[in-house]
């Protein structure tokens, strides 16, 4: 137990020796796996970006993540872009790249407005997503900038995307935790919360009271991992 800094969103390396997270000025810092280690900001020059959201390893040596406003610059004019993006950093350069971008008007918002969601998550290879706006909850092309409706937001709770972007999960307001092939049709699952999907996708984790839940998806079979009746699970 090691206090590292204040953040959120923590996403390991896919080698488990690294972290990424979003600080607490909304930007990416990545620091090693290991006590007394000291983290160190994702920053570039020629690109100046707003909130950073949702930052998943895209391979070895990049991490992609959502992200509003975009300001670029050759030194003279700078240019907005009001759109929102997929934007991948390369962590042997520090270089960014973006990787996708939508309008505001895809996601039920005005045309300009790049705000951030409530919640958001990205496939491993950050094309795909599932995000929350006060619009309702949408699904997320992010290479091709198209985007559909699922449901509402206060409805649909806490999304989830399995890393190959196939299939999203969320709870709803009943207490049961729903998968739904993306483009396809829901599942329930069972009575739970914050689900989460294995690195292979073949299973769903999730928060059951003082439990916490593994199913697996094609098979339905459960193992549920009892905790102390004061251990309430989240996130």
């Amino acid at each position: 137990d090691v206090v590292v800094a204040e953040g959120s969103h923590p996403t390991w390396s896919l080698d488990g020796k690294s972290v990424v997270f979003v600080d607490g000025d909304s930007g990416l810092q990545i620091v090693d796996a290991k006590a007394s280690a000291i983290p160190k900001a994702l920053r570039s020059t020629g690109m100046s970006i707003t909130t950073r959201m949702a930052p998943v390893y895209t391979n070895a040596n990049a991490v992609t993540f959502w992200t509003g406003w975009i300001v670029t610059s050759d030194g003279g004019s700078a240019a907005q872009q009001r759109d929102m993006h997929s934007v991948t950093v390369d962590l042997t350069t520090f270089g960014l790249v973006v990787a996708g971008a939508f309008n505001g008007d895809r996601v039920g918002l005005a045309h300009d407005q790049a705000i951030a969601p409530t919640e958001i998550a990205l496939s491993s290879d950050g094309r795909r997503g599932v995000a929350t706006w006060f619009t309702g909850v949408w699904l997320l092309d992010l290479a091709g900038g198209a985007c559909a409706r699922i449901g509402d937001a206060v409805e649909l709770r806490h999304p989830a995307i399995s890393p190959d972007g196939s299939v999203v999960a969320y709870d709803r307001a009943d207490g049961h935790v729903y998968t739904r092939a993306y483009g396809g049709v829901e599942t329930g699952q069972s009575a739970g919360q914050w689900p989460s999907f294995s690195g292979d996708g073949t299973r769903v984790g999730f928060c059951r009271e003082h439990s916490y839940v593994l199913r697996g998806l094609a098979d339905g079979v459960e193992h549920s991992y009892a905790l102390p009746e004061w251990l309430t699970l989240r996130d």
